[in-house]
């Protein structure tokens, strides 16, 4: 049951200027997200990171081709999609920054993937087998820059 326009009581014009600012500045000020909403993009960051480290490490060690890395990797990209869709539906706002924070954290994961499997593809240029020992550093270097990004949104936005 609507009122119609002239219904409808006058507005309170009895407030002073100082008032009607601040009124104006919270209205204006952009909401940031609770500590849960934090909570929930941070993890999820640090999930991916950690979930990218698993399966670089993983590939790596299982170089086969055919069907063991074609099933990998799609189990890869399942879990990928399920940690980037996650946080949207349990989250009820995106903290400030948290996209670029992880954006960033994100990116900073392919380029020392990328450092770290040129490194290990060089220093293994003579056939040798990787060692359980540099699986590990590959996996905690690869998924380091997430683990950062979502310490910071965690804490810090």
């Amino acid at each position: 049951m609507t009122q119609s326009p002239d219904e409808l009581p006058p507005p309170n014009l009895s407030i002073s200027s100082t008032e009607a600012q601040a009124s104006l500045d919270r209205a204006a000020r952009p909401r940031t997200g609770t500590v849960h909403d934090r909570q929930v993009h941070a993890s999820a960051v640090a999930m991916l990171g950690l979930w990218v480290g698993a399966f670089v490490a993983i590939s790596r060690a299982f170089d086969e081709r055919g069907l063991p890395q074609a099933v990998l990797t799609i189990v890869f990209l399942l879990g990928l999609g399920a940690a980037i869709y996650g946080p949207f539906r349990v989250a009820r706002s995106t903290p400030r920054s948290a996209g670029v924070a992880s954006m960033i954290g994100m990116m900073g994961c392919v380029f020392t993937w990328l450092a770290a499997v040129s490194a290990l593809n060089y220093l293994h240029r003579d056939g040798s087998l990787t060692t359980t020992v540099e699986l590990v550093a590959l996996a905690a270097l690869t998924s380091l820059p997430a683990l950062i990004a979502g310490a910071i949104i965690r804490w810090k936005l």
